[in-house]
């Protein structure tokens, strides 16, 4: 079974090298489709597959991952961002994997971005059914056989500017009256919250979350994201109603519970942030659910938060015991190594 390695890529010439280099460790053929770089970026590509392609941008990236797989021999698609680096342990796993590829039809991977882990379809069997959806944030419905891997792939973003082009297309959208999808409406509301358009993000939200068709998963991370929105519009109460309703898609989540611990320690309610930091830890973590995970909600967050809550609570021993808990799992992280601090010299002012 071959395995066709595909991008679309627009001025990358920072980082397109390092993503082909990873690549190549695996990829039988890789191709790469550029979109209109004004730098060196096809020539990068260039050095490393003779199969470099031009696609005309028109502001719809399902239509150039499609183009990128109709230009593909593999049996199997595998698809990259440029500014993605896989390592040398993952890449070993993928030349494994190769030898098994004919088991299912779509293999999920892990995939690492900031401190988000979520699994994606990364790799397809080369037929009709691999088909990308949606202008922004697309997809392919996963199908067949489907495989869940011990793989990551690591997205390592240099330019974090947050850049107006899929908010944009978005627009676009808007003003064309295409319809949205439940998955449009999610993702145009989450880049009106990352452009702090909080009042606009928080109507979107809303109606995402009224739709009988939204995907729970997207429904916990819009939850997440609208409570944000009513925090930076200084209405609290909606936030945390935000949070709870939040509870009810799926079961409890880390993260909502760890967002209403900190809202209850800022407001001096020490005893419910405990309860929702205990609640935290009861949380068991489902990555093949294909929800966005941020793990230190599921250890070192409400480690640290139960140490300062007992703390504040005059349980001092409580208190050292979970920042201990916290150090197994971020042992040069700065708050448990403050507190590691904070322990010692009141220890030290008893004995004197």
């Amino acid at each position: 079974m071959k395995l066709s390695v595909c991008l679309i890529v627009k001025n990358e010439q920072a980082v397109l090298a390092r993503c082909l280099a990873c690549a190549q460790k695996f990829a039988d053929e890789i191709v790469v489709a550029d979109t209109g770089s004004a730098d060196e970026t096809a020539a990068i590509a260039r050095a490393f597959t003779p199969h470099v392609f031009s696609f005309a941008w028109r502001d719809d990236f399902s239509a150039a991952r499609n183009y990128a797989f109709s230009c593909a021999h593999g049996d199997y698609l595998m698809w990259l961002d440029a500014d993605d680096v896989i390592e040398d342990g993952e890449a070993e796993k993928i030349v494994a994997l190769k030898a098994r590829l004919a088991s299912a039809d779509t293999f999920m991977l892990r995939y690492r971005s900031g401190g988000l882990f979520y699994y994606r379809e990364r790799i397809v069997r080369n037929c009709e059914n691999a088909v990308w959806q949606g202008r922004v944030h697309e997809a392919i419905v996963p199908f067949g056989r489907i495989s869940y891997e011990d793989i990551t792939i690591t997205h390592c973003k240099e330019n974090t500017g947050m850049g107006t082009r899929n908010l944009d297309i978005y627009r676009k959208m808007q003003a064309e009256g295409a319809p949205f999808s439940a998955r449009d409406e999610f993702y145009f509301a989450r880049e009106l919250f990352y452009h702090a358009a909080y009042g606009e993000a928080a109507a979107r939200f809303e109606e995402f979350l009224a739709r009988p068709d939204g995907w729970a998963e997207n429904k916990i991370s819009a939850s997440e994201h609208l409570a944000d929105c009513y925090l930076a519009l200084g209405e609290k109460k909606r936030a945390k109603r935000t949070l709870l309703n939040g509870l009810l898609f799926a079961p409890p989540r880390a993260e909502l519970l760890c967002k209403l611990g900190g809202l209850a320690a800022e407001e001096g309610d020490w005893r419910r942030a405990v309860f929702y930091y205990r609640a935290c830890l009861l949380c068991e973590r489902d990555e093949t659910s294909g929800g966005f995970f941020t793990p230190d909600c599921y250890g070192f967050l409400p480690y640290i938060g139960l140490c300062v809550c007992y703390s504040r609570l005059g349980d001092e021993k409580k208190a050292e015991e979970y920042n201990a808990l916290a150090g197994k799992c971020k042992p040069d992280d700065p708050a448990y190594l403050y507190n590691v601090r904070y322990f010692r010299s009141l220890h030290a002012g008893k004995k004197e």
